[in-house]
């Protein structure tokens, strides 16, 4: 048992954890009443024994930790990164609280710094599929063409797709063996339909000469909408786990590309730190924990490294150079309307309300016309990816904002606005893929 320099006289016995060799930013701290069993939990960035004791507003307390005659237990659970210990305690509190608010003493559940993703919600719907929940249904070979499908492979397996085809055609077109694509409504470019898993089921069956129609399982967008895109791609690549032997398995690289999409996400490396990261890479992608650790390690590094530039040989990026002839090629090909460059990671709203306040008419003493009136009615937003990492984050999340925050403003001018993502994500097979996505 250690003993704190400085503790209130309540406080009868304090449990401290072994700190972290390499150091730490933050720790998280629990008070826990011995004579009616209620709790305090909070975190502090600094030292754990730099003489803070909390920051409650609960007056019974601090009331309670202020009478000497008072029996606390004070323990100092874990430490990390500062933002990694408001996720921690917004963990422990929303279950806590959730079950019995009267045990603790806060008020909230605290202000969590990023998201974790959410791995029981993904096991539940994971769970779903695989006792049937959802019907298998069969699909035509016409609508399943254009489906595209969640990026969480590093590389093909044209093996694995000849086989499958190769199957299909000598069972003269039957495709009742094939493992069902699972498909989830609503989350593809444009609002159609997404692939989850069946990739190589689905690119099989589609080079098959005799496949007309191939079984799947649509997941109601009811049902995946407040699922983020890091959590499908950890439903497919959990899909593909090791011990399932009828697939071919996630791969080191796929997992370190999962882990990398977590961190971007977030915009937070400590993401990887919390326990449920490697408790997933170990219970159900089926690593060593030797292996988990040296996983999370390797993708930390690569952070570090590129600042979440993947080392993916597919991806195509744009110097600053080429990125500036593209918006050149754009507004010589559109002369009627404006095009506003944008950087997939991060979008600068102060620049763009400059841009569109450029394009407003103004008289001949540079003041501005009543009624408000653009230059030009046409206006591109054209999106560099910098990173393929960067790909969730804007589909998920950024291009989202972008509407909600900007497109009023421009219906009010009368303008119409697309979005254009420059080519491409990745190069497959020599193709490349291009995403439009208009107003």
């Amino acid at each position: 048992m250690s003993v704190l320099l400085k503790t209130p006289k309540s406080i009868k016995e304090t449990r401290v954890a072994e700190a972290p060799k390499e150091g730490y930013e933050a720790y998280l701290y629990k008070y826990t009443n011995l004579d009616n069993g209620k709790m305090y939990v909070g975190i502090h960035k600094g030292d754990y024994n730099d003489g803070y004791t909390n920051s409650s507003t609960n007056e019974e307390f601090s009331e309670a930790l202020a009478d000497p005659n008072s029996n606390f237990l004070y323990e100092v659970k874990e430490y990390g990164s500062y933002s990694l210990m408001t996720v921690r305690e917004n963990d422990i509190l929303t279950i806590g609280r959730g079950e019995d608010k009267l045990l603790y003493y806060n008020k909230t559940n605290g202000a969590p710094q990023f998201k974790v993703p959410d791995f029981d919600a993904v096991d539940f719907l994971i769970n779903r599929v695989k006792v049937g929940y959802y019907n298998i249904t069969m699909m035509s070979r016409d609508s399943l063409e254009g489906l595209k499908f969640l990026q969480v492979r590093t590389e093909e397996h044209s093996e694995l797709k000849k086989d499958i085809s190769q199957s299909i055609d000598e069972a003269l077109g039957d495709t009742s063996k094939c493992e069902p694509i699972i498909i989830f409504e609503g989350r593809g470019p444009n609002g159609g339909d997404m692939g989850g898993d069946g990739n190589h089921t689905h690119s099989g069956g589609m080079e098959s000469k005799r496949m007309a129609e191939m079984p799947v399982i649509k997941v109601p967008f009811k049902d995946n909408k407040n699922y983020s895109m890091v959590e499908l791609r950890t439903f497919a690549n959990e899909m593909n786990a090791p011990a399932e032997v009828h697939k071919n398995p996630a791969s080191k690289d796929d997992l370190k590309k999962q882990l990398l999409n977590m961190v971007v996400d977030a915009q937070d490396k400590s993401v990887l730190d919390d326990p449920s990261v490697k408790r997933w890479l170990v219970d159900k992608m089926h690593v060593t924990k030797k292996k988990a650790t040296g996983l999370i390690l390797s993708a930390k590094s690569q952070w570090d490294k590129d600042k979440g530039v993947e080392a993916d040989k597919y991806f195509r990026t744009y110097t600053d150079k080429q990125f500036s002839d593209w918006v050149n090629k754009y507004e010589r090909g559109n002369p009627d309307g404006i095009v506003i460059p944008i950087n997939s990671n991060f979008v600068k709203y102060d620049q763009i309300m400059r841009d569109l306040e450029m394009n407003l008419q103004r008289d001949k003493k540079g003041e501005l016309l009543d009624p408000i009136l653009p230059e030009k009615r046409l206006l591109t937003f054209l999106v560099r990816h910098k990173s393929s990492t960067h790909v969730d984050r804007w589909d998920d999340t950024l291009s989202k904002n972008l509407k909600t925050t900007i497109y009023p403003y421009l219906k009010l001018l009368g303008m119409k606005p697309t979005i254009v993502v420059l080519p491409s994500q990745v190069f497959d097979e020599g193709i490349l893929k291009f995403t439009k996505e208009a107003a």
